[in-house]
């Protein structure tokens, strides 16, 4: 894909760099490393949709009333039934 704005050696110039900060991020490596949740947001998002719609589809499937209930160990504790 060209890119109008910069010219071919200033890519040439840029690509080892690029490379090397691409393996930092991978690698959670270099400054500021700690704050690199974002980096793998996607797919953990994803992950946790995916656990919700399960949960979702088995509470479905199995109840017609959903009731939340507070519990002193678990913040909120789903009860369901039919």
């Amino acid at each position: 894909m060209p890119l109008n704005f910069l010219k071919e050696y200033e890519l040439d110039y840029l690509h080892d760099f690029a490379k090397y900060s691409n393996e930092l991020l991978e690698n959670k490596k270099g400054a500021g490393n700690d704050f690199l949740g974002w980096v793998n947001l996607p797919s953990e998002a994803l992950k946790t949709f995916k656990e919700i719609d399960s949960i979702g589809k088995e509470i479905r499937e199995n109840a017609e009333v959903l009731v939340p209930r507070s519990n002193e160990k678990q913040n909120v504790r789903m009860v369901y039934a039919k």
